[in-house]
């Protein structure tokens, strides 16, 4: 009789708990999930002497756009990207002490995007994105 009574017990206390999860959970937001925030823009900057080189990227689709003259100008594909989770890298090449009044040009800097997961590899070439083979 006492082992019926403790499985009884334990039955109730086991439902007791499953109800008061299932109530709280159903009665509370009816929003329903919070949804996830993620940042879907970046920045990347490179500093010369008297000015700058700036890009936008979108993270999840991989477009860049080039700051000019006040606008954002929009870096041509030639092949169409996949979604996915991209980031943007801009490398000086050579000296970045920039005279004065000289116009920092292509031939200062490479700029690279890459696709994190998968690891493909684009770079800019006559103002349009290329991508890099693997061997």
């Amino acid at each position: 009789m006492r082992r019926k009574m403790i499985a009884l017990a334990m039955v109730c206390a086991v439902a007791a708990g499953w109800t008061m999860f299932q109530s709280a959970d159903a009665g509370g937001d009816k929003r329903g999930p919070t949804p996830v925030v993620r940042n879907h823009y970046e920045l990347r900057s490179l500093p010369y002497a008297d000015t700058f080189v700036l890009l936008r990227f979108e993270k999840y689709s991989g477009r860049v756009w080039r700051f000019n003259a006040l606008r954002w100008d929009d870096i041509e594909e030639t092949t169409a990207v996949p979604p996915g989770e991209y980031d943007v890298l801009l490398v000086p090449i050579g000296n970045p002490i920039n005279p004065l009044g000289v116009a920092v040009t292509a031939k200062d800097y490479r700029t690279y995007r890459i696709e994190k997961e998968t690891g493909r590899t684009w770079m800019i070439q006559a103002n349009k994105w290329a991508e890099m083979k693997d061997r």
